[in-house]
């Protein structure tokens, strides 16, 4: 019996940290929130009932014994949606850096610093665990957008240089 309870405990902490099911959660919630809500409508739910003012009217609508059958696969999606709207508010947003520190990090990594270092001196700055600062450094490196700029940089010192040469030996 108590095996049991393990395993149920052990599975719903599973689901619920799953970072793959939280980024499926949240790629549908951005593409599929209006298939599904047209979904529950036609299937009898009625979000505008949350509108009603309190009294006969809104008493009978959930005191009725009437169910709403949703198709299985819309039951799932709608629950991966909301697990990730659940894990990020228990998150929460996160600390945000501010402009002169996030551009000290990017000053520091578009300069090819160490991310340790960097990390340490922002960590000092900032009083958050050496780990996050890290973690979010690494993030910003691997971004597409820092690739994208770091990639622009690069062709602009490359055309300086050519320009620079031919200025010499032009």
């Amino acid at each position: 019996m108590t095996v049991r309870k393990k395993i149920k405990k052990t599975a719903s902490k599973t689901v619920l940290d799953n970072a793959r099911l939280l980024e499926v959660g949240r790629s549908l919630a951005a593409t599929h929130a209006r298939y599904l809500a047209h979904t529950l409508e036609k299937s009898g739910a009625k979000a505008s009932s949350l509108l009603l003012p309190e009294g006969d009217k809104l008493f009978k609508r959930y005191s009725s014994t009437d169910y709403v059958r949703i198709p299985l696969m819309e039951a799932d999606m709608t629950s991966a949606i909301l697990l990730s709207l659940a894990e990020e508010s228990v998150r929460g947003p996160g600390k945000h850096w501010p402009p002169d520190i996030r551009d000290a990090a990017l000053q520091g990594l578009f300069d090819g610093k160490k991310i340790n270092l960097l990390a340490r001196e922002i960590s000092e700055k900032t009083d958050q665990p050496f780990s996050s600062t890290r973690r979010r450094l690494q993030e910003m490196k691997t971004s597409d957008q820092f690739k994208e700029v770091k990639e622009v940089e690069e062709r602009a010192r490359a055309r300086s240089r050519e320009a620079s040469l031919e200025d010499d030996f032009g």
